[in-house]
Order: structure tokens, then C-alpha cells, then sequence
């Protein structure tokens, strides 16, 4: 039994020794041989899988260092599309602004401009609008400090304390030209009486008594002109000249006699005392 066994492994054995792992072509003859990594056909495969926007390897067989193409100008196309759309938007709101700025002894009233940190002027065809926003003239050495209003009310406020300011020297020099011109001004605000409600309330007081009697002034020379109109064309006046004479002359003696009162009473000199010899 052991003799047939020793017998199958002597067997096996020679039969692996005729092969000694060596396979001849012919076993293969049906199969394809396989590409080499050097061929063309394996640098072809290679550039199949490079990302998009990349050029075919140059130089060194398998260098696959990507290169700029269009999609690499992608992102900045996208962000300099926002920068453009950030700065129409920030225009946009800057044109709903208001400012007060000074040039030389003046301040004007402008508009935000299409551009951020930019103006233009006040443009409007309302003559009432002209009026209340043009410029105001400063006092001599007076600095302002640039202001930028969202709303219009809020520029309205800006200006009637912007009027008071200048009318406290005004009143105090005796300026009576320029506290007629600074309080017609604030007369244009309709909200000059909300803004100041319990402010400035003395300084008030001594602008209507100088723009008063500037009023009465004016209304008197106004009716010593009718009367001397209604005398120079008495012919053409027809009956009605006597009534107007008389209409005017009473106008004229109540214009008077409110004038003289208004007027300051002169300081009566000091009494000498008991024993001097004036």
C-alpha cells in the first residue's frame, strides 16, 4: 500500500517538473495582450479623466498639472457682477438723501448724487420749495459740520434750528435786516411752531417785535402812497375820493399813534441830589 503511494508522488512530481511554471504562446493564443502604460492609446485614458478646463499633458508622460481655461475666470466674473450690483443699489439709496453742506460762508441744501459719497443740486420747479431751501449765508467765522438726512422732515428740523442759530446774533447786534430776512425764511417751515414748542422762546419774542414793526412801517408808507396817489388823480377818482381820504386818514393816525407807543421812551436824566448846587 505504501509502495503504490510513494509511486503517485513520484508521478506528480515529475509531471510539475515537466512544466517548471513555464507557459508556452499557444496556451494563450485567444486572449489580447494588454496595453502598456507608455503607449498612446494609456495617455489617452489618462486625459479622460482630467477635470474640466484643463489642457492635454504636455512634457513628462503622465503630467496632469491643470492650466487656466475659461472656467477658471468663472468666479471672477461673478464677483465683479455683485460689486456692480452692490454699488447701483448703494446709489439708489444715497438719491433718497438730503444734506446740508457748507461751501465758503454758505450752506446749501443737496440731494444725494448717482454715486456713493455724492450731490447734486436741489432741483425743483416749485417756487415755495426754491425759497424755503436755498442757501443760507453764516455768520463771519462760523463753521458747520455736514449733515446727511433720510427724510424731508427731518431736513425741515435741520434747517429751523440751523435759522435759530443765526438769529440769536442777529437780535443781539440789532440787525434788523437780517432778523426780517432769517424770520420770513423760518415762516416758510409749517412745522417751524412744532419743532420750537418751549425752545427759544425770548428770542421769539424779539423777532416778532422787530419783523412787527417793520410790518407797521411798511403798512403806513403803503397808505401815505394811497392817499397821495387818490390826491395826485383826484379828477379821475370820481366821488369816491373824500371816502377814500377818509378811509386812509384813519388808517393813518391809528398806524401813528401804534408807532409812537411802540417807539422806546427817552431816559429821563438823574435828579441832583438835596444840597448840590446843580
Amino acid at each position: 500500500m505504501s509502495d503504490e503511494r510513494e509511486d503517485k508522488s513520484t508521478a506528480a512530481a515529475e509531471g510539475w517538473a515537466s512544466h517548471a511554471g513555464h507557459l508556452n504562446p499557444d496556451d494563450f493564443s485567444d486572449e489580447s495582450p494588454a496595453v502598456e502604460a507608455g503607449t498612446p492609446e494609456a495617455a489617452q485614458q489618462v486625459w479622460n479623466t482630467l477635470p474640466p478646463g484643463t489642457y492635454p499633458p504636455s512634457g513628462i508622460d503622465g503630467d496632469v498639472t491643470a492650466k487656466p481655461g475659461r472656467s477658471m475666470m468663472l468666479p471672477w466674473v461673478v464677483i465683479g457682477a455683485l460689486l456692480v450690483l452692490v454699488l447701483i443699489l448703494v446709489g439708489a439709496l444715497n438719491l433718497r438723501d438730503y444734506h446740508l453742506i457748507q461751501d465758503g460762508d454758505r450752506v446749501e441744501v443737496r440731494r444725494g448724487g448717482w454715486l456713493p459719497a455724492t450731490t447734486r443740486g436741489m432741483d425743483t420747479d416749485n417756487l415755495l420749495l426754491n425759497r424755503r431751501y436755498a442757501a443760507l449765508k453764516l455768520e463771519l467765522g462760523m463753521q458747520f459740520r455736514s449733515r446727511r438726512f433720510t427724510e424731508r422732515e427731518d431736513l425741515d428740523s435741520g434747517l429751523i434750528d440751523l435759522l435759530v442759530e443765526l438769529l440769536a446774533p442777529a437780535v443781539r447786534r440789532g440787525d434788523d435786516d437780517r432778523v426780517e430776512l432769517l424770520g420770513a425764511r423760518l415762516e416758510l417751515f409749517p412745522t417751524a411752531g412744532v419743532v420750537l414748542e418751549g425752545r427759544h422762546q425770548e428770542l421769539l419774542r424779539q423777532v416778532g417785535l422787530v419783523r412787527g414793526k417793520r410790518a407797521e412801517a411798511d403798512a403806513l408808507a403803503a397808505v401815505l402812497r394811497a392817499r397821495d396817489l387818490y390826491r395826485r388823480y383826484h379828477q379821475r377818482a370820481g366821488p369816491e375820493l373824500s371816502r377814500a381820504l377818509e378811509r386812509l386818514g384813519a388808517v393813518e393816525a391809528i398806524l401813528s399813534k401804534q408807532q409812537k407807543l411802540s417807539e422806546p421812551l427817552p431816559e429821563s436824566p438823574p435828579k441832583a441830589a438835596a444840597g448840590s448846587e446843580f
